[in-house]
């Protein structure tokens, strides 16, 4: 590579990740792994950006933070100060790389266009020889996250350095170096994208010419077997022409390696029929059209693929054209079978597209194919063969048998003839290639598609981006509907177009005027899939509509079945939908989280479904038929969401959670109290398991209103008590109303008795217990360990942890937290298990044991993964980065506090301000120990600082604003006035939370409090009876189980400082006076020693 070209890259990606901060500047590997992933997802994108949404999605992967977006901030912040000025812009939507960065992967592409273009070989192959030597020993995207951006950058690696090598071989050819061009051959990485026409030409050609003749007709016999055996096609004229050459020793075989170039001639100009310029740019399909055409040159049949309006004929258009252009020699012709309306007028649209006049066609049955008039199909090979043709037929859907087989045939019998097909359903022979188009991203192309549009329509019309892309996602990306809305802004804002959405198809009628008529409205769209489907397909199509979140094979054939007598049974369905994913009505994916097939609908499909299920009197039969279906879903999701089956029944109801809360409304709705109870009891637990309480808030209110109207059946007493539970679990966070009401109904109900179930029995005890009794819980919690039952005895192992742990009894807490996870081992409870672990892994830190810890989390974390607990999984992790620095591992810690942690933005997650607190205060320890001791308590002034603003508790602020005065304590900031009023600000939270009657105190976190005020006196104080009154309060603290999660709280590094005798022994008579006390005591205590104010004087108040 130049110095010159060497210089001029900013940001290296074609290995490790290496970034320039300044002109002149080394590239040096970025801090983290998340940065070269924020790099690369920009790299790859080009000037274009990337929205924040999708950088998340790539960058984290599976991982996502808790608060993406601040997340997504600090990152781009950090990434910002690794790089020059400018390295990364903002965009609308997201983020891009600044225009003065130059990738070696940009430069690379360019050069590979700059040799593509130059007429010289010499300068042709100088330019591959300096874009090859980007690419080193270090394999590109080894250094990223696993995922798919790192396989995405290694694809883009591998497809860009094959190509380069190609043309390399190629272009040494050209300039007489057939070895060279064999070893660039040679060098073609494994599994790299590349017309293998291409390769094995070019490695005919090297080893004919150096003198391997026979090695090379071997090689074309190996790939024309294969091509026999495996899609039952010949290979491309070209290949066939070489061969041919080769065994005829011609010249020509050889010309290309001689060492001056051959004598141009006249090329030959291919005709072009049927292929109509449009009148306007084709938007956002540029990617789809490049890799079309790059799988024309390696395949020759290809299908596009999709929905009615997806731009599937204006695509197959563009692509002809470019094709044409590049190589003019090539023919193209359009087929346009829209128009056609039998499977008889095929072969007289293929002749017509060809310029074959004057032809008469008999109209013979598809299946009497071969007895067609022979002049028809000979006239049509003739025209075929008259050089490399593109033959473009459009509109196969329904006639696709017969265009099918004559595409079939055709290939089979004109070599050097390729086709481009676009359809709703797939041709299925053997030679096709299916390209499946996707709709237009909302907040990308689909808002740029009807940005220009509209100023087509009104020039001034006001567009507001953020109203425009909501529009274009209700519209599903469908670039026809997004067009036939962009018109009605010549007569309307484009907030009342998205108002009248309600009723697209009413809206959706105005189109161009030149377009076919299956194209001029919304309707019509559909309507023309609509009407290729057999009459189950249709029955079926509009019965599963009503179902918002997409489907499986059971409510199919649910729905299929529903007024019928006898069962029609799965099978039926499936052959059904079938039939739907065939003229690309409904779509097929696999769900990561269950493994099983999803089928959806577009929304503008499901609401055409919607209306012919009306038309056809059907909504009340198939409204019965799915609440039903949920029912019966949610009553054996309940039954295996405590079970062995717990992580597959956690991802199924959320797969169906959708649809299931569609149910839930329209049941409430309808005064059908036992499905309210019984779907929200399945949606609750599998929402509190994964610690998506929002979602219970917001739901809990429609399973009281329905329980206050309504009681439960017999049947459904278990699943109301359950329910009613869990909403009264607002009673503690949230909606305390909605809370209270909730456990007065479930009060009401037990008045007949327990629950049936044991686990239901014990948890409406505990939330019973815990809102009206609370001296009565501890009964409640030994009842439910004595318990024959190993799942009530688990959960209340684990409540009972919890509860003891805020007594400030950590060794009783960590024996039961230990004998629940034994039991959750035991029952393959994966929730009960991690749940077990986090509490361990956090007694492990508030003991000092980072080393436990850290292992404990890790197994914490596992589960709750698996159970997609994305707010809990990130809990453990930043309690992970906790000790990791104290262990000392401090850049593990530095990139996971960052990824938690924004000073301008706080979290939006469940608990989201205690994990950004927190997260600062992580990083906080982390500037201590690099020894940045002014940034580390100006991270936890502003961690502290939340405490001022925050509500009258939070038991992770008081741990924060303990750290921080210990921070400052510790490194000769205790005389400090800022200093003296975070002091005295702790010391009026412990005496207001003593003086509320009734408040919850967690008492480790508030000994930390006392502990840090211990600290203080000892440290700002001259007066003896103030450093002994410190001295006191570190001992109670120390009593209390005081915490010691954060670095600066940990007790060991603190009492090591105390080395004067008589202070060493106080500490000591002290400690035995307060091991007396219980913890709860010991705070008292310590509150009581507090209530002073003489000690405003010694914070200098």
């Amino acid at each position: 590579m130049s110095t010159e070209v060497a210089s001029r890259v900013t940001l290296a990606v074609l290995g490790r990740v290496r970034l320039r901060a300044a002109s002149g500047d080394e590239l040096t590997e970025p801090a983290g792994a998340l940065s070269k992933a924020l790099l690369v997802s920009l790299a790859l994108a080009g000037s274009d950006g990337v929205s924040s949404a999708r950088l998340v999605d790539e960058v984290w992967g599976d991982t996502p933070p808790g608060a993406p977006r601040a997340a997504l901030q600090t990152l781009v912040s950090r990434t910002r100060q690794s790089g020059a000025a400018g390295v990364i812009e903002s965009t609308p939507v997201g983020y891009r790389l600044g225009d003065g960065v130059v990738t070696d992967l940009a430069v690379a592409r360019a050069l590979l266009a700059q040799a593509t273009d130059a007429a010289d070989p010499g300068e042709a192959l100088a330019a591959c020889i300096e874009a090859l030597a980007f690419w080193s020993s270090s394999v590109p995207g080894d250094d990223l996250p696993s995922g798919e951006l790192g396989d995405e950058l290694t694809a883009e690696s591998a497809r860009l350095e094959a190509a380069l090598l190609l043309a390399s071989a190629r272009f040494r050819l050209a300039t007489g170096d057939p070895g060279g061009a064999l070893a660039d051959v040679e060098r073609l990485p494994a599994g790299a994208p590349m017309p293998g026409d291409d390769v094995l030409e070019v490695r005919m050609r090297a080893l004919g010419a150096t003198g391997r003749r026979a090695e090379a007709l071997r090689a074309f016999a190996e790939h024309r077997e294969a091509l026999a055996d495996e899609l039952g096609i010949d290979p491309s004229a070209r290949l066939l022409r070489l061969n041919t050459e080769l065994l005829r020793d011609e010249p020509e075989a050889e010309a290309s390696t001689s060492t001056s170039p051959p004598a141009r001639r006249a090329a030959p100009v291919g005709r072009v029929s049927g292929l109509r310029r449009s009148p306007n740019r084709l938007l956002g399909r540029d990617a789809d059209a490049r890799a079309i055409a790059e799988r024309l040159e390696n395949g020759r049949a290809l299908t596009i693929l999709g929905a009615g309006g997806l731009g599937k004929t204006r695509l197959a258009t563009e692509v002809g054209q470019r094709l044409h252009d590049a190589d003019p020699s090539l023919s193209v012709a359009m087929v346009e079978l829209g128009s056609v309306r039998s499977a008889d007028d095929v072969p007289a649209a293929i002749a017509d597209a060809l310029g074959i006049r004057d032809l008469t066609v008999s109209r013979l049955p598809l299946g009497d194919l071969p007895q067609v008039r022979g002049d028809v199909r000979e006239r049509i090979l003739g025209a075929l063969d008259s050089g490399p043709t593109l033959l473009i037929v459009d509109n196969c859907e329904h006639v696709v048998d017969a265009a099918a087989a004559w595409v079939a045939d055709l290939l089979a019998s004109a070599h050097d003839l390729t086709v481009l097909a676009t359809s709703r359903s797939p041709l299925a022979i053997a030679a096709e290639h299916v390209y499946p188009l996707e709709p237009l991203q909302a907040a990308g192309a689909a808002a740029d598609l009807f940005e220009d549009r509209a100023r087509q329509a009104r020039p001034g019309a006001l567009l507001p981006r953020d109203v425009v892309e909501r529009l274009c996602l209700r519209l599903d990306g469908l670039p026809l509907a997004i067009e036939l809305a962009a018109a009605r802004v010549r007569s309307m804002p484009v907030e009342e177009i998205e108002r009248r959405l309600g009723n697209r198809f009413a809206l959706l009628t105005t189109g161009d005027r030149s377009a076919p008529e299956r194209h001029r409205t919304l309707t019509a769209v559909i309507d023309w899939s609509w009407n290729l489907l057999g009459p189950s397909e249709q029955r079926l199509l509009r019965r599963l509509a009503p179902l918002p979140g997409g489907f499986g094979a059971e409510v199919a054939a649910r729905v299929e079945e529903c007024g019928t007598e006898a069962s029609a049974g799965t099978g039926s369905a499936i052959d059904d939908l079938d039939g739907l994913v065939a003229q690309s009505l409904v779509s097929v994916t696999d769900d990561a989280r269950t493994g099983d097939l999803r089928y959806r609908m577009l929304e503008t499909v499901r609401e055409f479904g919607l209306e012919r299920l009306r038309e056809a009197g059907e909504g009340d039969l198939v409204r019965e038929a799915i609440t039903t279906w949920a029912r019966d879903f949610a009553t054996e999701a309940l039954s295996q969401l405590t079970g062995t089956q717990q992580v597959r029944a956690i991802a199924t109801v959320a797969s169906e959670q959708d649809n299931l809360v569609a149910v839930l409304r329209q049941a409430a709705a309808d005064g059908l109290t036992d499905v309210v109870v019984v779907v929200f009891a399945a949606l609750g637990y599998q929402w509190t398991l994964r610690g998506v309480h929002e979602e219970v808030g917001e739901f809990a209110r429609v399973a009281v209103r329905a329980l206050l109207a309504h009681p439960p059946s017999a049947e459904s007493r278990d699943a109301a008590m359950l329910a009613l539970s869990l909403s009264g679990s607002l009673t503690f966070f949230g909606d305390r109303r909605t809370g209270l009401v909730a456990l007065g109904l479930l009060r009401r109900i037990r008045r007949d008795g327990p629950a049936n179930d044991p686990l239901v029995e014990m948890t409406s005890r505990l939330f019973m217990a815990a809102a009206f009794d609370l001296p009565s819980l501890k009964g409640v919690l030994a009842d439910g360990i004595a318990s024959p039952n190993p799942a009530v005895e688990q959960l209340a192992a684990l409540v009972s942890a919890q509860v003891r742990e805020n007594d400030g009894d950590v060794e009783q807490s960590m024996e039961l937290s230990l004998r629940g996870y034994e039991l959750a081992v035991a029952a393959d409870h994966v929730w009960g298990r991690a749940t077990a672990a986090g509490q361990i892994a956090e007694l492990h830190m508030q003991r000092g044991r980072p080393a436990d810890a850290l292992e404990w989390s890790r197994r914490s974390r596992t589960g709750l993964s698996a159970v997609g607990a994305t707010a809990d999984v990130n809990r453990a992790e930043w309690l992970s980065g906790l000790a990791l620095v104290q262990l000392g591992r401090v850049d593990e810690a530095r990139e996971i506090f960052t990824r938690f942690s924004d000073v301008d933005q706080v979290d939006q997650v469940t608990d989201g301000e205690d994990l950004t607190m927190v997260s600062r205060a992580g990083l906080a320890e982390v500037a201590l120990a690099d020894g940045r001791i002014d940034d580390g308590i100006a991270a936890y002034d502003a961690s502290a600082e939340a405490l001022r603003r925050g509500e009258l508790f939070s038991p992770w602020r008081e741990l924060v604003a303990a750290a921080a005065l210990t921070a400052r304590v510790t490194n000769g900031r205790a005389a400090h006035p800022d200093t003296g009023r975070l002091a005295n600000r702790i010391r009026v939270r412990l005496l207001a939370g003593d003086r509320i009657p009734g408040l919850f105190q967690d008492v480790p976190i508030l000994g930390s409090c006392v502990f840090a005020l211990g600290l203080w006196l000892r440290a700002v104080s001259d007066d003896a009876a103030r450093r002994d009154l410190g001295l006191r309060l570190i001992a109670l603290g120390r009593r209390t189980g005081a915490r010691q999660d954060l670095g600066v709280l940990v007790h060991e590094s603190h009492l090591a400082r105390i080395t004067d005798p008589g202070d060493t022994a106080a500490l000591t008579r002290y400690d035995d006076e307060a091991a007396a006390l219980a913890p709860g005591g010991a705070l008292a205590a310590a509150v009581a020693l507090l209530d002073d104010r003489t000690l405003r004087t010694v914070a200098g108040l």
